[in-house]
């Protein structure tokens, strides 16, 4: 029997993303990673035992100072799905079975979950430069729909 998408707890959450890089002002283009981050997004996907990954990213530039990106992702699984462990082929049953609505309110959660870990990643990695504050996101997180 597949998990109910809504029932899966945050389990565990790691930096997926952190990258930085000094913007002088001989630099013509942004990095090549920059260009293939998001401003904002948060995605979801299927992983072992039918658990969920979800990630929110988010890049930032700082004109002749830095590029920053820093994307954090978030296992979600229920009490069954974790004692199982994490090893084996991908398995995105638990999404695939889950209705639009079911995936709408996991992705809002996952926002409230993941968006201060986010937030504070930022700021720590872009705070590094002595005597440089660092780069902060709003404090409350907004879904776009």
């Amino acid at each position: 029997m597949t998990a109910q998408l809504t029932a899966l707890t945050l389990r565990h959450v790691d930096p997926a993303k952190l990258l930085l890089e000094r913007d002088y002002s001989q630099n013509d283009s942004p990095p090549s990673w920059y260009e293939g981050m998001s401003e904002g997004s948060a995605t979801v996907r299927g992983w072992t035992n039918g658990s969920v990954l979800a990630t929110l990213e988010t890049r930032f530039h700082r004109p002749d100072l830095m590029y920053v990106g820093v994307a954090v992702t978030g296992l979600y699984a229920n009490d069954e799905q974790s004692a199982k462990g994490h090893q084996g082929d991908v398995d995105s049953s638990t999404l695939d079975e889950a209705t639009d609505d079911e995936k709408s309110a996991f992705i809002e959660k996952a926002l409230i979950d993941l968006y201060p870990v986010l937030r504070a990643e930022l700021q720590i990695l872009s705070g590094r430069f002595s005597g440089i504050p660092g780069i902060s996101l709003q404090p409350t997180p907004s879904l776009n729909s």
